[in-house]
């Protein structure tokens, strides 16, 4: 069985910390950002129709997740398949539903969003914990479908991106505030463009490929949701070490006998991150990788990844850019071949109709992200999922002791937005459900 990190292995936490939240925002006391944020976010619901009973419990809440039972954020979905947006509303839309259910002060999994938007805005910095070097954030899809998906949420609500940290603790003996911009600049020289790493990989041969493969998409997957975050230069290395092989190991032979879909995809998908206008690439970098993805194709067929079959919009971009690079006309009537073959739709009319799409989905998307959620969404109940009291241990009531204090309620509160990134975090590689 799956389940939200809050509602399922970890509901003994949520409850400490909505205990924390509630006790802090009590105290009158100066500089008591809880309180201070809790009434201003009653008053704000009161003038949006709700009663001043209705408002104040929900402007205690402080803890937000996916809904009872779900894992199902789309940020990497939404990201991979790039055809289909040509803004991020479609992202931050889906990481408002999907994680804007509240936890606590009574409510267990009832869907909040417009409570869980007053809490977000206005966030000036996002933290996440990284304690082991087993995983980091261009190895899988996680990372940055939370925490870019949190700051593409918070950037679509009020014009910018927040700061992003890690709590890096990988070194327990020097831990710091890494900067998210450090902390996949070390990651990526030390792993992705590093000879030793990528060597290592070929020894495992089609499942190395297929790394090198992954490691394209996620950074692209970060690029999607942080554009701050990954450079033109991070993709320039990228292209020189796997596709010019600047480091003389042999990439080509490689991917050739291993997995030349592999090789495919990451040439089309840089290939699509410069239509996008994520990576401004020179002139002779972009015309090598058209060179290389319609080469590709011609010898092998077509892999068929979501942002190519799928993605119309390259395929005609393909052509067009690769005539006026002088791909020669021969091998771009093959490319074309070989897509409409696969696909069974004209490039054309493909793309006239992802176009379309785009438009009117970002258009909607973006209408979502200004409209405040009714309330009458907001305010119905989830049947079968009801808060109650309990009766428990004092180790999971309270802090060791039998007794808390208000100076550690507050230690508590205030590291609770960490311990809940870390918890979606393991969630999601040790339940292993999608």
């Amino acid at each position: 069985m799956i389940a939200s990190a809050a509602e399922g292995m970890f509901s003994n936490v949520t409850r400490l910390m909505d205990e924390a939240v509630q006790r802090v925002k009590a105290l009158d006391e100066a500089d008591n950002y809880v309180r201070r944020h809790y009434l201003s976010t009653k008053a704000t619901l009161m003038e949006r129709g709700y009663s001043e009973e209705d408002a104040d419990r929900r402007a205690g809440v402080w803890i937000f997740d996916e809904a009872p039972g779900q894992i199902n954020l789309n940020t990497s979905t939404i990201a991979a398949a790039s055809g289909s947006w040509d803004t991020d509303a479609g992202m931050a839309d889906d990481y408002l539903r999907k994680l804007g259910h509240a936890y606590g002060n009574g409510f267990w999994g009832d869907p909040m969003e417009d409570v869980f938007r007053l809490a977000l805005s206005g966030t000036e910095k996002v933290v996440h914990s990284s304690s082991t070097m087993l995983y980091g954030a261009l190895d899988n899809d996680d990372f940055y479908m939370y925490m870019g998906g949190l700051a593409t949420a918070v950037r679509n609500m009020d014009g910018t991106t927040p700061e992003m940290v890690v709590t890096n603790t990988r070194d327990p003996g020097r831990p710091e505030m890494t900067s998210i911009e450090k902390f996949i600049g070390t990651e990526f020289r030390s792993r992705y463009v590093n000879p030793t790493w990528i060597e290592g990989m070929k020894e495992e041969g089609y499942a190395g490929a297929g790394e090198m493969r992954a490691f394209t998409e996620y950074l692209w997957g970060w690029d999607a949701t942080a554009p701050e975050v990954i450079d033109d230069a991070k993709w320039k290395e990228t292209f020189d070490v796997y596709v010019e092989d600047k480091h003389n190991l042999g990439m080509q032979q490689f991917f050739e006998t291993n997995s030349p879909f592999a090789y495919q995809d990451m040439t089309a998908r840089m290939v699509e991150t410069i239509r996008k206008g994520y990576w401004e690439a020179d002139s002779a970098t972009a015309t090598k990788l058209l060179q290389e993805y319609v080469a590709s194709v011609n010898r092998h067929g077509v892999g068929c990844a979501e942002f190519t079959c799928g993605n119309p919009r390259l395929q005609q971009y393909v052509l067009e850019e690769g005539l006026k690079a002088g791909i020669p006309v021969p091998a771009l009537d093959g490319f074309r071949r070989s897509m409409e073959e696969a696909t069974g739709v004209d490039i054309e009319s493909g793309a006239e109709d992802a176009q379309n799409f785009a438009e009117e989905n970002d258009a909607e998307m973006a209408r979502n992200l200004d409209t405040v959620p009714a309330m009458s969404r907001m305010a119905r109940q989830l049947e079968g999922y009801v808060m109650d009291q309990q009766e428990d241990s004092p180790q999971s009531s309270t802090v060791p002791g039998g007794s808390t204090t208000r100076a550690e309620f507050i230690v508590l509160l205030t590291g609770a937005p960490v311990i809940l990134l870390l918890l979606l975090w393991r969630r999601r590689h040790r339940g292993g459900a999608r």
